[in-house]
């Protein structure tokens, strides 16, 4: 298994503004979000009165510039899988280009998935990916995924 270097000037394009537009998906009423302060941690940490419930690993996928997912499945890289083996439960949340579009993959989903090595700009041999089918994927709808 190979893992996508690090990429800084990706990070800084993509990683607040994926967390800014995921806590606005969460009614503030109901949730406390917090940010993780571990670096390598789960993105987002969501707490409920106090409890912390569940958590969210979020990110911007820059190729999926429609409105429509015109994949046949939503591929998330498997270095994510510690974050569904978490105790508490994770979603993963992943926006369109514009951040106009957004959908929602449970851990359980994610970790039934089959994986499979996906070359690609960044790794092009030996980085693998769940293959999350869409049946199992809740578009623009994080409310049905974690069934407030």
């Amino acid at each position: 298994m190979v893992n996508k270097y690090f990429d800084r000037e990706l990070f800084a394009a993509n990683d607040k503004l994926a967390k800014d537009c995921t806590k606005k998906l969460l009614d503030k009423r109901k949730y406390s979000i917090k940010e993780n302060p571990k670096k390598r941690g789960v993105d987002l940490l969501v707490y409920n009165k106090g409890e912390h419930i569940f958590n969210i690993e979020c990110e911007i996928k820059r190729v999926w510039k429609d409105k429509e997912f015109k994949y046949d499945t939503v591929q998330f890289p498997e270095r994510k899988e510690k974050y569904a083996l978490l105790e508490k439960p994770t979603y993963f949340v992943m926006f369109n280009a514009d951040q106009s579009q957004y959908l929602v993959v449970r851990d359980k989903d994610l970790l039934k998935s089959p994986k499979a090595e996906v070359p690609n700009k960044f790794v092009y041999k030996g980085e693998y990916f769940f293959q999350v089918p869409l049946k199992k994927v809740f578009m623009n709808d994080i409310k049905k995924a974690i069934k407030e």
